[in-house]
Formats: C-alpha cells, sequence, structure tokens
C-alpha cells in the first residue's frame, strides 16, 4: 500500500501523511458497524489499541462475513475504566455501564473517536477474501500490510475519498 493522506485529520490546515503502519483491519459485529454507519456510534472501546492516527478497514463479522467500509480514528484516549465509561455515558447516554463492564478487570481501557466513516461501494465476502489474499479474520485487529495485494484493491475501492499519496 501507498503512503496516504486524508483531509479528515488535517490539524491547523497542516498535512499529515501515513504509512502502511497507519491501516489496520479490525473486526466488528453487524451491530457495531451500523452504529457507526449511522453516525450514531463516534467511539470505539478496546481493551487494547494503537496510540496514533488509524485508518481502519472494518470486517464485519458472521452473519455479514465481509469487509464493508473503513473508519477514519483519531489518537486513542487512555483511562481507568472509570474515566472510559465516563466517555461512553457522554456519548451514547446507556452506554457508560456496558463498558465499564467491558473494562472492569483491566487497569485501563481505551476511547478511540471515529472521526468519519465510510462504506465501500461493493463489500468483499470472506470467501473471495480467502481466495484471492488468504485473508483470515482478525479477533481484534492486523495490521493491513499482511495484505499487499487486498490494500491495492481497497486504496482503489476508496479512490477520491481517501487520497492515496505514492
Amino acid at each position: 500500500m501507498k503512503n496516504i493522506q486524508t483531509r479528515m485529520f488535517e490539524e491547523d490546515s497542516k498535512e499529515i501523511h501515513y504509512v502502511n503502519e497507519d491501516i489496520i483491519i479490525m473486526s466488528l459485529q453487524p451491530y457495531a458497524y451500523e452504529l457507526m454507519k449511522s453516525g450514531t456510534k463516534k467511539m470505539e472501546y478496546r481493551t487494547r489499541f494503537r496510540k496514533r492516527l488509524t485508518i481502519a478497514v472494518v470486517y464485519i463479522s458472521a452473519p455479514v462475513k465481509a469487509i464493508c467500509g473503513v473508519v477514519l480514528m483519531d489518537k486513542a484516549i487512555i483511562g481507568t475504566p472509570d474515566r472510559i465509561a465516563a466517555i461512553a455515558e457522554a456519548h451514547i447516554k446507556g452506554n457508560g455501564a456496558s463498558v465499564y463492564d467491558y473494562l472492569k478487570e483491566k487497569k485501563q481501557g481505551i476511547a478511540i473517536p471515529i472521526t468519519d466513516f465510510i462504506e465501500l461501494a461493493e463489500a468483499i465476502p470472506l470467501d473471495e477474501l480467502r481466495a484471492k489474499y488468504g485473508f483470515v479474520a482478525p479477533q481484534s485487529y492486523v495490521g493491513a500490510k499482511i495484505y499487499p495485494e487486498l490494500s491495492i484493491r481497497l486504496a482503489k475501492a476508496l479512490d477520491g475519498k481517501v487520497v492515496w499519496q505514492g
């Protein structure tokens, strides 16, 4: 995959360039994907995640089993389970308790702001991903660079939505 730049992450009119390591393939449950797509879900909560800006290609788990979209994610917010649960509650009323329950056994949790959502014009089903690219659905996320041919296809699919710099 080529280096990329996207207008979604401009900071004080400065261009930000991305390298292969900034792009991941992330698994989501179908309901979480639909909430992101609708604009309701503006944060993702994890027990571990990257600390930098991220472009996440979204693989939706069963029953969908396909890559369907891309989310642009800002720098992660790291905090105690109480702090992350408070962020969750502020974003979606009633969500704080479930986020706290998810994180309570950990010393810290992570809230990742979602800055933009792009749905692919055509989903890429798991059968095709396996046959053409040797794809294995990640449990959480994996760097996209391990699938170079898939990365090229995604760059073409996102042409004009995310500007890929070479």
